[in-house]
This record gives C-alpha cells, structure tokens and sequence, in this order.
C-alpha cells in the first residue's frame, strides 16, 4: 500500500504540476528521500535540496546536490518546492519572505500548527476531547501526536517516573497514531489506547492546545507546542534521542530510569509457539531492517551485500518487512507483530537495522544489535545522527549516502 507521500506525488503527477517545471525539496530528510524516489517513476529528478542547516548544504542526496534556500530566491523558470514537514507553514513563509515566487506545495498532512492544525476542524478536535473526557473522566490524556514507534515508545517508557514525580497521569488514556503506535502503547500495559488518523490526531491536538487543558500532556520532543523549549534546548546543547522525554519533554531528573515492555502476553499465555520461530532457526538468524522514517536511507548494495555474507556463512537472513515493504533479495520476508518483535530478535541471535522505531521496539533484546546510519546530520543541528539517535550496547555502523 502507497505512504501518504507516495500517494500525494501520484495525484500531482497526474494533475500536471510537476510537469514541465523546475523541482525542489525542502529538507534534507528521510520524506525527501521517499519523493524523490517517487518522483523518480515518472523520470522526474529534484534540481536540488534546499536546507537551512549549513553543515548539510554542499552535501548531495543521491547526487541531488543540498543546497541554502534561497538558491531559488531567483529562480525565472516555472519551479514547484515540495514540503514533506510538520514545519511546513514556517518553510512556506521563509520561501515566501526571501522573494520566492514558485509553487509552495505540502505533501502529506505532515503538518501541524497550533492556531491551524492540518485538518483545520477545530470542531472535531473539540468534539474529540470531549468524548475522551466523557468516556475516562479523572483520567489524564497522554497523546503522541505522531505515526513514530520509537517516539511513542520513550514517551511511555518515562511516564511512570513522569507519575512519581508528582505528575497525576497513571493510569494514563494514551492516543497515537496508527495501529503500530497503539501496539507499541500496549506493551508498556496500557489499556486504553486509542489509534486515530494524522488529520484527526491534528485537530485533537488544536483543541488541546487552544484550550490549554491540563488534563492532557501532548508528549513530541520536536514540536513547539508550548514554549518551544525542546526545540532551543537542542539549539543549546546535545540531548540524545533517547534522553529527551526524560530531560526535555517531562523534565525529569537524570537519574531516572525508563521502564521496559512487556513481553508478549499472548504468546505467554497459551504457551504457543508464534509462527515465525518455525520459519528462523534460534541463534542462527539475522533479521535485517533497511526502512525507516526517521534517518534517510542507506545505499540498498550495503544491504545485498549484508546478506550475501551471512547467508555465506551458513547463516538464516531475514528481512523485516511491514506492508509493501520489499525484502533484500535473497533473503527470507518475515512479517513480525510487534508486540512479539522482542522475542523474535532474541530468537534470531542478531538483528542489523536502519535505525528506526523498531530499534527502540527491541533495545533490551538480549542479541547481537547493530544499528546502521547514514552519514548525515540531525535536522537542523550539527548533530550527526549516527550520535543523536545512538543506543546504548548497539554497534554502529556510518555510511554515506550521497
């Protein structure tokens, strides 16, 4: 099945806007790398990446050179700048502001803003709130604004130490993104989670926001939703990924812990054996997961290449696939639920992947974990994003992917 992104770029394509004009992406980031790939089935090509980080500007993207933006400031042919970001409206307004007179278009509702959220029904989000209000009262809403399993997992992983504080959020009503969010929810225990579409969760968000309720606590480490202090402080000094719901989001002290997953219950319990450990012998299996929206990819050979030398060795190779995902040739396609990936891995004996939700997912797996990265930098900071998103006890391994 198409990605949101995916399926914005077909429509273009088959409106005509992009034909017969100059094309350029905002962002160096992982969405960029998925249009550009999909404009690639129409042999379109970017004519650049416009990004405000210097330490990324003079870099390429798959031989798409990186450039600052206003490089199109001046631009006199009909040119289109796609925005993948949930920063469009401030893209959109520096574009503006430099003298851009291109088209400005938003791919996906990847967006939000507090005063016009993507779904712009300020109605809806009202309505939202009040039926989570009616259904739980007492009970404090924990939402996660994002389709981001890694994010969803240490916004949840820290909301029992957010609770011991003093905070009166357990047992918390958590609402996400997604079907993969509210099963990464379930694993730390939850209950009552509640998945909605992005154009929901947008106006549920608005409707937190414009009310300023304090019954709710909208947990994202890259949003200003508030005072925007996560967004400075990253400005400021580094903050890994995974300490930033503990230092930034909740403002927790450093010396507290997050609490793990649970491991599959159901499986526990009927003392079943999942489908897939008949499939990868135990120890001498390596899952492999070259997708991720966090990080751009890496080149695929890297991974071909991966495969060729464990299967060399005797070894079981696995890809993990969600979706119309495609497998490294060669290698066995395995659909793994999520709340069975932490016995999965341990089964399998080593687990090499993009580094991407699913690193979270399965961190305490006790195996042989290697995340890859991309040699490039972290949003708009001069952070490297093999150092940013980097977990403890893994091996890492830096690539370029230009």
């Amino acid at each position: 099945m198409a990605s949101e992104v995916e399926r914005a770029i077909d429509e273009l394509q088959r409106s005509g806007r992009l034909q017969d004009a100059r094309l350029y992406a905002f962002g160096h980031t992982a969405a960029t790398e998925e249009m550009r790939r999909r404009i690639g089935r129409y042999n379109l090509t970017f004519s650049g990446v416009l990004d405000n980080n210097p330490a990324k500007q003079g870099s390429s993207l798959h031989g798409v050179p990186v450039v600052a933006p206003d490089a199109v400031a001046d631009v006199s042919v009909r040119s289109v700048v796609l925005i993948a970001s949930r920063f469009y409206s401030e893209m959109r307004q520096q574009l503006v502001d430099m003298g851009y007179a291109g088209e400005i278009i938003r791919v996906g509702t990847l967006s939000i803003a507090t005063d016009t959220a993507a779904g712009s029904d300020s109605s809806r989000g009202a309505r939202l709130l009040d039926q989570l209000r009616v259904a739980h009262p007492d009970r404090h809403l924990v939402v996660c604004p994002f389709a981001a399993l890694g994010d969803v997992y240490w916004a949840l992983a820290y909301l029992p130490a957010f609770a011991a504080a003093g905070r009166r959020v357990e047992p918390a009503v958590v609402v996400v993104v997604g079907e993969g969010c509210r099963q990464v929810a379930r694993l730390f225990g939850h209950e009552d989670v509640y998945s909605l579409t992005q154009v929901e969760m947008d106006d549920l968000v608005g409707a937190v926001v414009g009310a300023g309720a304090q019954d709710a606590t909208i947990a994202h480490h890259d949003r200003p939703y508030g005072d925007g202090a996560p967004v400075r402080a990253l400005d400021e000094r580094f903050v890994a990924f995974t300490d930033i719901y503990r230092d930034l989001v909740y403002k927790l002290p450093s010396r507290s812990l997050p609490h793990g997953p649970r491991r599959c219950v159901v499986a526990q319990a009927s003392h079943a054996e999942p489908s897939w450990a008949s499939e990868i012998p135990r120890g001498r299996t390596v899952l492999m997961t070259p997708y991720a929206k966090s990080v751009v990819p890496v080149p695929w050979s890297f991974w071909e290449q991966t495969a060729d030398r464990y299967a060399s060795q005797g070894d079981v190779v696995a890809t993990l696939v969600y979706g119309d995902e495609d497998p490294v040739p060669g290698t066995l396609a395995l659909e793994v639920p999520i709340p069975e990936l932490l016995d999965a891995v341990e089964h399998a004996g080593t687990f090499i992947s993009l580094r991407s939700g699913l690193c979270d997912v399965v961190h305490t797996a006790r195996a042989r974990k290697v995340h890859v990265f991309p040699d490039a930098h972290y949003s708009t900071t001069s952070y490297k994003v093999a150092d940013f998103f980097a977990l403890p006890g893994w091996e890492s391994v830096v690539l370029q992917v230009s």
